[in-house]
């Protein structure tokens, strides 16, 4: 149970150089399969960031967000898919067109393409101020919908939307989930936020999670304990 807890979680390296990297990546070697390479780190350093974790060991989601006209997303990926690369990140806002030539690109490069809907950040001040009306959460189903037409893999959505989405598209649909907090952390820049065995018990497929753990005193410990709690939160109930 807790190897197949821990194939779910995803390790987000939040750091703004690769030594930083390294050191996360040497602390966790063998205790974690998933690692998340977002903008900060990889437009700090490039692609080496990437062969290095999977040289490593880890497999890799390239959280970019690739939000640009369908050709130039299109040449992202190919450019890309000779990087090892198994998950990668483009924004729904995007439009169908755009869409529609990533899935296509994705499937060519054997990459599992997810698409971001409303940012964990995002409460609905922030909704309103770019001119939406429906709420954070129906922005993200709406999102999810397009994504889901257009044959994306799944969707990057905040832990409040994982029950709705799931009831949408059941369990062949990939549910990312960033802006995860263990009990008692601080939330720092998001919003709408859930605890990792919420998170899991709603049905997200993997945890991002990043600061919480490798900012912790001792990071495999913090870890574990949040396996530990997954594990308990999921066990059947007996009378």
């Amino acid at each position: 149970m807790a190897l197949a807890v821990k194939e779910k979680i995803i390790l987000a390296l939040d750091v703004p150089n690769r030594r930083q990297a390294g050191e996360i990546l040497c602390k966790f070697h063998g205790q974690i399969s998933w690692v998340k390479i977002g903008l900060q780190l990889f437009c700090a350093e490039g692609p080496k960031v990437v062969r290095d974790a999977r040289e490593s060991g880890f497999r890799v989601f390239l959280d970019l967000k690739l939000h640009d006209i369908p050709n130039t997303v299109t040449n992202a990926i190919q450019a890309i898919s000779n990087l090892g690369v198994e998950m990668l990140t483009v924004h729904c806002l995007g439009g169908p067109s755009m869409l529609d030539a990533a899935v296509s690109a994705a499937k060519e490069a054997n990459i599992a393409l997810l698409g971001v809907t409303c940012l964990t950040s995002m409460d609905e001040n922030e909704t309103r101020a770019i001119g939406y009306t429906a709420s954070p959460t129906n922005v993200c189903l709406n999102l999810a919908k397009l994504a889901n037409m257009f044959g994306l893999s799944g969707i990057v959505a905040s832990p409040l939307e994982i029950r709705p989405i799931r009831h949408l598209f059941g369990d062949n649909f990939l549910i990312v989930t960033p802006g995860i907090r263990p009990k008692g952390s601080s939330l720092a820049d998001q919003k709408r936020t859930l605890d990792p065995a919420s998170a899991f018990q709603a049905g997200s497929d993997y945890l991002v999670i990043g600061r919480p753990l490798y900012t912790a005193p001792d990071p495999v410990a913090a870890l574990n304990a949040i396996v530990k709690d997954i594990e308990q939160s999921t066990k059947p109930q007996t009378y």
